[in-house]
């Protein structure tokens, strides 16, 4: 009769794991929704909403907006995301108090200069090939520029206070130029045992 209650006891501990672990899936799922619809339609308080906290505690929010909306909506060049397809994320696990996932994704830009100088132009385009890689840099008859990052990763995670999942790029895998030094700054807002735990 013991072992049959501890057998009981046992598969209702799984059972309620394994049911937490299904809400967590779903709960980052409807934030990766929300950061999808964040990125395509530059809504920059939401983009800000699903960085990690510690992101701040680096240069304040109000910086950090002023940064992104003079990337991406400078008087020179125009920029936007025109694709941006998640695959299939890892399965949702845990060390320490750290909910983790890596969420691998495709995307797609277009870069149009205000300014029609050819010598510009070429200046531009040489610089995103090597960026991005030439064979991702397409230089199209009205003189913008398509330019797809295929195959890159999110870390997602969900720590103790975080008010929804957050979202950062993972460049550990990559070898592009500045791709370096973006990894440090994430290294420093993620806590090292999920960058240990993520290690592929």
């Amino acid at each position: 009769m013991k072992n049959l209650s501890q057998i009981a006891l046992l598969l209702l501990i799984d059972t309620a794991a394994g049911a937490q672990t299904r809400q967590d899936s779903l709960d980052m799922r409807q934030d990766m929704a929300q950061y999808y619809s964040a990125t395509l339609n530059l809504q920059y308080d939401s983009l800000l909403y699903f960085m990690p906290p510690a992101t701040f505690d680096i240069a304040p929010k109000e910086s950090i907006k002023e940064q992104l909306k003079e990337a991406f909506e400078s008087e020179e060049i125009k920029i936007r995301f025109v694709f941006f397809q998640y695959g299939l994320p890892t399965p949702v696990g845990k060390t320490g108090d750290h909910l983790y996932a890596l969420i691998p994704y495709d995307a797609a830009m277009t870069m149009t200069m205000t300014d029609s100088d050819t010598t510009m132009l070429g200046m531009v385009f040489y610089a995103m090939g090597l960026q991005f890689g030439s064979e991702n840099v397409e230089r199209k008859p009205d003189n913008s520029l398509y330019i797809k990052t295929p195959n890159k990763r999110m870390l997602a995670i969900k720590s103790p206070g975080h008010d929804s999942w957050k979202f950062i790029e993972d460049k550990r895998n990559s070898n592009l130029p500045g791709d370096e030094q973006t990894q440090e700054l994430v290294d420093l807002v993620i806590p090292k045992e999920v960058l240990d735990a993520t290690k592929k």
